[in-house]
């Protein structure tokens, strides 16, 4: 790997993510893997266009475990990757009548690969980006190589985040949580939640937040006022009336990097009685998990400690329950990993049993309710340390009275 101009990290960092990388594979039984995702591609590579974002374009990364890395672009951009990767094989799309897929096919061969076991993002929570017959074309150009899974593999490389992840995922918490406030003091009746959408958007500009224009993840933003039993959505245009419970959960994105983090609060003097009643019980449930991390905790240790405090409390019949298509044979969870995506690995599941480190930044949320109030959800942030985890959200978790 070599120094390029415009490095968004220093060399060193690059080559350790790699490191990590062959590691993981190397352990699982690949040989290498192919990576087209733009997550993947740019956390490796540095590889960050405005461009990820056309459906049509390919960008992708070859990893030998033995061997350097070949990033593939298209003719357009290959100044823009000497000169902001320190990938230093960078091979183009599109000349001399020759497909991608067979310029791919060269390059394994070149690699001794056209018959080894070559990761793939086949797993569920991931998109790859290649055609169900640019697939097929891949297969049948290296019939005897065997085509596996490399999501998890991946996913476990990026868990441990350096000191320079570290201070960007702080500065993302920090944004996250102003934009938020300045929010939550400008709501009254009458706005609409796209009005307090742009509000925390404008917040998050002004103190540094990437935008679509500068960044290719630019974070997760969903709010709403009054629609309780609707999960994350998209703002409307209705007015926010007295009485409303405005929820708000996501994060800006600061140099690429994420937080995720959920706060609520309520227009008028007091919010109901069963309203509180929720919020404290949520809080005790994610304080009491927070205060449970520890290096070596796992994910399933980390479930069946807010299992226990909820039985304690008597909230089991109020809880929504988090679930989803993904890993849900597992159970229902109660955080994930943050990072260069909104949700890492690992998702906080009953029975993933994968160890929490120090350098694993995460994100704790438990919602509990009912159909009529509404479901309190709080959500904090955590880096956990060589003697314990830190809370990186320290907004406090009250419901702000507004309005």
């Amino acid at each position: 790997m070599r120094e390029a101009t415009y490095l968004d990290f220093p060399l060193e960092e690059y080559v350790a993510r790699h490191q990590h990388l062959r590691d993981a594979i190397s352990d699982a039984g690949m040989d290498g893997v192919l990576l087209t995702m733009r997550d993947n591609v740019e956390f490796l590579s540095g590889f960050s266009v405005p461009s990820w974002r056309l459906g049509e374009k390919r960008f992708w990364l070859l990893v030998p475990v033995v061997g350097q890395p070949t990033l593939f672009v298209d003719q357009v951009h290959e100044v823009n990757a000497v000169e902001t990767t320190p990938i230093e094989d960078i091979r183009i799309w599109g000349t001399g009548s020759v497909s991608n897929i067979d310029l791919l096919r060269r390059t394994l061969d070149e690699y001794g690969l056209v018959e080894s076991a070559i990761g793939l993002e086949f797993g569920p929570v991931s998109s790859i980006r290649m055609t169900p017959d640019e697939l097929d074309a891949l297969r049948s150009a290296i019939p005897a190589a065997t085509l596996v899974d490399c999501d998890e593999s991946v996913g476990r490389s990026r868990m441990v985040k350096s000191p320079l992840e570290i201070a960007r995922i702080r500065k993302a918490v920090e944004i996250t949580e102003a934009g938020f406030l300045e929010a939550f003091r400008a709501a009254r009746p009458g706005m609409t939640e796209r009005d307090l959408v742009r509000i925390i958007a404008s917040e998050w500009l002004r103190q540094g937040a990437e935008t679509p224009y500068n960044g290719n993840n630019y974070g997760y933003l969903a709010l709403q006022a009054d629609r309780v039993l609707q999960m994350t959505p998209s703002p409307v245009d209705r007015e926010i009336e007295m009485g409303d419970l405005i929820q708000v959960d996501g994060g800006a994105s600061y140099r690429g990097y994420t937080a995720d983090i959920y706060r609520n609060a309520y227009i008028g003097d007091e919010p109901p009685d069963l309203m509180r009643k929720y919020a404290d019980g949520t809080r005790h449930v994610v304080d009491a998990i927070l205060g449970a991390i520890r290096p070596g905790v796992t994910s399933a240790e980390l479930c069946a400690v807010a299992e226990l405090v909820i039985d304690e409390i008597g909230f089991r019949q109020f809880r929504r329950a988090l679930s989803n298509a993904v890993g849900n044979e597992k159970g229902v969870y109660v955080g994930h990993g943050i990072g260069f995506s909104v949700h890492e690995y690992p998702t906080i599941q009953p029975e993933d049993e994968t160890p929490w480190l120090p350098g694993m930044c995460g994100a704790i949320e438990i919602p509990f309710g009912d159909d009529k109030i509404g479901y309190l959800q709080w959500e904090d942030n955590f880096l956990v340390t060589e003697t314990g985890v830190e809370v990186l959200s320290t907004s406090e978790k009250e419901i702000f009275l507004t309005g």
